[in-house]
């Protein structure tokens, strides 16, 4: 499953949207611990046969004084468990 994530951070809370062109959804119970850069989020996407599937990330930022920072950790969707990488786009 390919995915676009757009994620912001306050200071206090992480918003944002999954594929925000083809089936946006936001971000839920999205929280960031500071203290080790980890990330948790979920979030309803529309899988196989339009069938919603809930997700859930738990990640860890690296490369944080990179403007190529990542995102990787474990991604589990439905039954599905698989881990993922994610690396910031620069055309932004």
């Amino acid at each position: 499953m390919d995915l676009t994530l757009i994620m912001d951070w306050d200071g206090q809370r992480v918003t944002g949207l999954v594929n925000p062109v083809t089936d946006r959804a936001e971000l839920q119970n999205a929280t960031l611990d500071s203290a080790n850069w980890t990330l948790r989020f979920e979030v309803d996407v529309k899988g196989p046969s339009d069938r919603m599937l809930h997700c859930v990330a738990n990640g860890q930022l690296g490369r944080l004084g990179s403007d190529r920072r990542k995102l990787a950790g474990t991604w589990n969707c439905g039954n599905l468990e698989s881990e993922f990488e994610m690396i910031r786009d620069r055309d932004y």
